[in-house]
């Protein structure tokens, strides 16, 4: 967190964009080599589990995911990544998203997506026609800490996707703008947050609702962005859609409209609109997949 938003040590400006840019990829890489082998771990744990079993003993089924033996890292922890979505160096937009799209797929709790434990995969095979069951608190309690990393990260797809002209975001690094972003201080509750961690939180979420009072403003064109971005936020979004649904589907749907309005009430260069449509429909046909939805799927391949 300290590293993203104030930077490392240089002796110039390019140098210091170098060394923040070299530090965070590294620390990003050093944790989903974490998260790797904490999982390799439990995949050995499994597998002796199953040799374990008497040859006369129902077989456990291999598509349901165990629960782990160790704490899942919780979305509170990962959701001060997320502003990496948008930061200025592509290079450490690709390495975030190679580690969004693992934690959310492997690592982020789905505890209440399902009727079973973390079973995503069971009920999503290909021709086993399972009924998609949820438990309906997920619904009635959309402010718990996965939904607002959810929400915040189709939020910075939308800002990465639809940025104004006077956003540039390859020159303007966001931890550089939040290092600026003058707030007040937060007021620190006797729960034992300390105020080094908040007031950087705070500086996101002041930053996040600036950017979006402006994209939602201004009406100057959408500019044609890297295909590499539009690659990057399909694959997380997707990775949402089919590991998250019901979270996912309540943060990502309005985002989907609200980004075909983008579309249709602004003009976007060529590149722009065709990728941001193509986002629209991949996520879409993701939606209709996920959810066995033969009515949208049709849909889908007609348009």
């Amino acid at each position: 967190m300290i590293l993203e938003v104030q930077g490392n040590g240089g002796s110039s400006e390019k140098v210091l964009q170098e060394n923040r840019s070299s530090a965070i990829r590294s620390l990003l890489a050093a944790l989903l080599d974490l998260l790797r082998t904490a999982n390799a771990h439990e995949d050995d744990i499994r597998q002796n589990r199953l040799a374990s079993e008497p040859h006369d003993a129902p077989k456990l089924d291999e598509t349901v995911e165990m629960p782990m033996s160790r704490t899942r890292v919780h979305p509170e922890i990962y959701h001060d990544t997320l502003s990496l979505i948008c930061d200025g160096d592509h290079r450490i937009r690709t390495e975030h998203r190679v580690n969004l799209v693992y934690y959310l797929s492997k690592e982020m709790p789905k505890i209440g997506e399902y009727s079973e434990v973390d079973a995503a995969k069971k009920i999503r095979k290909i021709g086993e026609n399972l009924p998609l069951t949820f438990n309906p608190n997920v619904v009635l309690n959309l402010g718990d800490a996965g939904s607002k990393m959810l929400n915040a990260i189709h939020a910075y797809a939308f800002i990465l996707l639809t940025k104004p002209e006077d956003l540039d975001i390859d020159n303007h690094p966001i931890g550089n703008v939040l290092a600026d972003e003058t707030v007040e201080s937060p007021v620190v509750e006797s729960s034992g947050s300390s105020p080094s961690s908040a007031i950087p939180k705070a500086r996101k979420a002041s930053l996040l609702r600036r950017l979006s009072k402006i994209t939602f403003t201004q009406q100057s064109p959408i500019r044609n962005g890297l295909q590499e971005d539009y690659n990057n936020i399909t694959s997380i979004l997707k990775t949402a859609q089919e590991f998250l649904p019901v979270r996912s589907l309540v943060a990502g749907v309005p985002m989907l409209m609200q980004l075909d309005v983008e579309i249709r009430m602004r003009s976007a260069e060529s590149e722009a609109g065709a990728a941001i449509k193509k986002i629209i429909f991949d996520v879409w046909s993701s939606i209709a997949q996920t959810w066995e939805c033969e009515e949208l799927e049709e849909f889908c391949k007609v348009s």
